[in-house]
């Protein structure tokens, strides 16, 4: 517990002037991320930016049979915003819909300044992880 404490203390005394978190919310629950988010505010110095990485999906958008296929088990506490490919480990890889993303960024009081689209299950070409910019 020292180590981490002393983690939180160097950041709150010289905040990040960049978080890079790549392939983190594509293995976190809600809960986890909606903590993380607020972490990534706390840690990073205002005017900074965050690159996150995630997979995301339009409920409505025609890839959805694309993304059942690949995420076939909803979180039911989301109303289906956030998906998962196993049911027994569902932080193999989540999917959130864009949405839903966004709102727990907002929660978090963040923002998103750029977002470049990446993997959509099902749709072409298959290019990667949606890449997001954030900011304060």
């Amino acid at each position: 517990m020292a180590l981490i404490d002393s983690v939180h203390e160097a950041v709150r005394q010289h905040p990040a002037d960049l978080v890079l978190a790549k392939s983190l919310f594509t293995h976190l629950t809600r809960e986890d991320a909606a903590h993380y988010l607020r972490e990534i505010r706390r840690a990073l110095r205002p005017g900074s930016p965050a690159v996150v990485t995630a997979f995301l999906f339009d409920p409505s958008g025609p890839e959805m049979a694309g993304v059942r296929r690949a995420f076939p088990h909803e979180d039911s506490r989301s109303g289906g915003r956030v998906r998962y490919r196993s049911r027994r480990r569902p932080t193999a890889a989540v999917a959130y819909s864009r949405a839903e993303l966004e709102d727990l960024i907002e929660r978090a009081r963040l923002r998103v300044q750029w977002l470049r689209p990446g993997y959509y299950p099902g749709g072409e070409p298959i290019t990667g992880q949606d890449t997001l910019l954030l900011g304060h």
